[in-house]
């Protein structure tokens, strides 16, 4: 497992409100890293306008 960077804007389903989200993911690739940050906002309530991914090392 790798370490990535995660940074991100997503809009809040309910109020619509956007938010700058930063944070770290460990996945096997980058690829898997995007669909693991993008499905853990989503559970949160959000939807993703725009996210980059980065390895950390």
């Amino acid at each position: 497992m790798k370490k990535f960077r995660v940074t991100a804007v997503a809009t809040n389903r309910w109020t619509k409100e956007k938010q700058n989200v930063q944070g770290t993911i460990e996945a096997a690739s980058e690829d898997w890293a995007r669909v693991g940050a993008k499905d853990a906002l989503d559970v949160d309530g959000y939807n993703v306008d725009h996210i980059e991914v980065r390895e950390d090392r």
